[in-house]
């Protein structure tokens, strides 16, 4: 008994045994499974911290990317290398070259010359790190109208367009209002601003218009001898008021001691679009915010705010007539210390002679389209006839600062203005 007990015991160890053993061996891969895995396992490439996307090339000559930075601290983009050649950042874009952590920015410039389906390599360097992408050129996009609104009820959502290099030697330091038939951007593609272009802005600067007008409003900061002077749209609101208030804030950006410059001629700028108002008056305020960009000694930016003792506003007015209501008019070209100006269009009519209420409105209206509504003035003499107005003024910033002169000449015959005045 004791002997058929001890023979099943020893049965049912060695039966788990086998089982155990087989268990084993069968969880073990076989020489095929494990070369398989090698063999197929994908490989995925590292990411670099600065990274390309939506790169795009065509036939009429723009190449356009975004760009995002992956890391905690920030990196600046120092140089945009396309198929050998270097060209800065500030050439494609009007934002800075400085990128957060996990922030996103655009470029796109017009580089001309690019043959479709032809290879088009873009590498970006940003101190220790380079990020590269290749693309073929494709046919150029047909131009599309931004979504800006035509109705005069809602010019709350205006789209902006920034230029820093086309309208050098164009718009001086201010804001202006501008009067067109359509809405300037669906004119052409907006890479293809040419210097053309700007030229026709500042031909239908106005402060009188009509309903049937497209209204743009321009704002720029004038000529500068280098790159790194920035302005962005910082808000925009459209204040139900009377006059009928467009307000912006914009921030404009100097650069600070050691921050790298393009070595060109820039005038920042930015036109906004509005639309078709009814009639009525308008204003709008600038309200200016400005700052100082430097980098510390890791990189990063800081913008340093310049105080003033009173806030910096610019402001200019504009009145909407209807057509039939308009008065006959004239228009004027304008010349400002043997340098052109932007014509000049005063309710009246020359070609019936002038009168004494008439020369008087050219002179002031001249004053005030050179140096603003906002700079004090006394006319001093004046002279009329059925040829030539002549008029002279004194004017300063404040009661204490009126010895400065202003002096013009209006030819009727060919309907331009000349004017000579001290700063």
């Amino acid at each position: 008994m004791k002997t058929s007990i001890m023979v099943g015991a020893l049965a049912l160890i060695l039966i788990g045994l086998i089982f155990g053993i087989s268990f084993y061996y069968a969880s073990l891969p076989t020489p095929s499974d494990s070369d398989q895995d090698n063999t197929e396992a994908p490989s995925y490439p590292t990411v670099g911290k600065l990274e390309i996307n939506n790169l795009a090339a065509y036939s009429n000559g723009t190449v356009s990317f975004d760009v995002t930075f992956h890391n905690d601290s920030s990196r600046t983009i120092e140089a945009v290398i396309i198929n050998g050649v270097t060209y800065l950042w500030l050439e494609g874009s009007s934002e800075n070259g400085t990128l957060l952590n996990g922030q996103t920015k655009s470029w796109s410039k017009n580089i001309e010359g690019l043959s479709l389906g032809a290879k088009i390599e873009v590498t970006l360097e940003g101190g220790p790190d380079q990020a590269s992408d290749i693309t073929t050129v494709s046919p150029s996009p047909t131009p599309s109208s931004p979504d800006i609104p035509n109705e005069p009820d809602a010019p709350e959502l205006p789209s902006y367009y920034y230029d820093y290099y086309s309208n050098v030697g164009l718009f001086e330091q201010d804001v202006y209002f501008i009067a067109t038939s359509q809405n300037p951007l669906t004119q052409l593609s907006k890479s293809d601003l040419p210097r053309s272009y700007w030229e026709l802005m500042w031909e239908n600067v106005t402060v009188l218009a009509t309903e049937q007008d497209f209204i743009s409003i321009l704002v720029s900061r004038g000529d500068f001898p280098t790159g790194g002077y920035t302005l962005h749209v910082e808000t925009f609101s459209w204040l139900e008021s009377y006059p009928v208030k467009f307000r912006f804030q914009v921030n404009f950006t100097d650069p600070g001691e050691g921050v790298g410059v393009t070595q060109a001629f820039t005038n920042p700028t930015v036109l906004v679009p509005i639309g078709r108002l009814s009639p009525g008056e308008y204003q709008v305020e600038v309200h200016i915010v400005s700052y100082i960009l430097t980098y510390d000694e890791h990189g990063n930016p800081n913008y340093q705010p310049i105080m003033t003792f009173k806030e910096e506003v610019w402001t200019k007015n504009l009145t909407i007539k209807n057509p039939q209501e308009l008065a006959p008019s004239t228009t004027f070209e304008v010349e400002v210390n043997t340098n052109q100006f932007s014509n000049l269009t005063v309710p009246v009519d020359v070609s019936s002679g002038v009168t004494k209420e008439k020369a008087e409105l050219i002179a002031k209206s001249t004053f005030i389209h050179v140096k603003g509504e906002e700079t004090l003035y006394i006319l001093d003499d004046l002279n009329f006839n059925n040829t030539q107005i002549t008029a002279s003024f004194s004017w300063g910033v404040d009661t204490n600062d009126m010895g400065h002169i202003f002096e013009l000449t209006t030819d009727l015959h060919t309907l331009k203005i000349t004017v000579q005045h001290c700063f």
